[in-house]
């Protein structure tokens, strides 16, 4: 399923009961950092990703269009579940 949110920004679901692969694996990606939540993992479920891409926002011509991709730490906060 693909979800157009109203400030542009898009989602997109897969669902399967049949899929013998399971996954339960939830990532939210922005314009700056990304974060994934894994429920199968025991200790590390959550993780964030300092990772982010730009782009020159109204380029004159092909040549000037390029992306900058930004790569950095990856941060696995401890979460205590009950």
């Amino acid at each position: 399923m693909r979800l157009v949110l109203p400030n542009y920004s898009m989602a997109h679901i897969r669902l399967s009961w049949l899929d013998p692969c399971k996954v339960r694996r939830v990532t939210v990606v922005g314009s700056k950092k990304m974060v994934v939540y894994d429920d199968i993992e025991i200790f590390e479920k959550l993780r964030v990703y300092d990772k982010g891409v730009t782009c020159v926002p109204y380029p004159d011509s092909f040549g000037e269009f390029q992306f900058s991709y930004h790569y950095g730490d990856i941060t696995i906060p401890q979460i205590k579940l009950a």
